[in-house]
């Protein structure tokens, strides 16, 4: 009767798979900046709620597809987002929305565009393959410190890894490409708007 028990416990634990928690670090694109445009003024960057909380539970296909995939990086791209802007500027102070800016350096807004991650296993001779594939867009703004606005853009990241191993490796392909996502929007968003001429 217990070997019984255990062996439908078993079988449920297999249906019903694990979630395992991609891990997404912080990253920066402070290297993309251009000496010629560091100001020695400050600088407020108000990233939106949708985007400093953002998570979502990833899904695979048939391969390991009773396992689930959830990444948080909506910390991840808080960091990163204030690293990047203080290569430019002397100091930066993260504010959680635009009204609480001073009237004394520029104002970044960063807000959520689009997120779409994706995750597959093929099948390989010994172990599988997770190839995961990462797209973010954020909408940004920069607005002086009289109120004019300076840039308006959305700027896109890709990010693609692939890792081989079990189901788990999942999470690491998936950290990985997020990281990448996030480093190439941050990229564009360093061409587009703070190499630009802000004045």
């Amino acid at each position: 009767m217990i070997a019984r028990l255990v062996g439908i416990c078993l079988g449920a634990l297999l249906i019903v798979g694990c979630a395992h928690r991609a891990e997404v670090g912080s990253t920066s694109a402070a290297y993309e900046v251009r000496r010629d445009r560091v100001q020695s003024s400050k600088a407020y960057v108000a990233v939106s709620g949708d985007l400093a909380t953002l998570e979502k539970i990833v899904k695979p296909g048939h391969i390991c597809g009773a396992h689930s995939f959830p990444v948080a990086l909506g910390a991840a791209v808080k960091t990163s987002i204030v690293r990047t802007v203080s290569a430019a500027h002397s100091s930066v102070a993260a504010i959680s929305t635009a009204s609480e800016a001073g009237n004394d350096g520029v104002l970044y807004t960063f807000a959520l565009d689009d997120f779409n991650p994706r995750l597959r296993f093929q099948p390989g001779f010994f172990v599988p393959t997770a190839d995961a594939s990462v797209e973010i867009s954020i909408k940004t703004t920069a607005v002086s410190a009289d109120g004019r606005e300076l840039a308006t853009t959305t700027v896109r990241g890709f990010g693609q890894e692939s890792v081989d191993g079990q189901c788990p490796v999942g999470a690491e392909a998936l950290g990985k490409a997020t990281e990448k996502a996030i480093r190439v929007s941050l990229e564009n968003f360093v061409g587009r708007v703070i190499n630009q001429r802000l004045d």
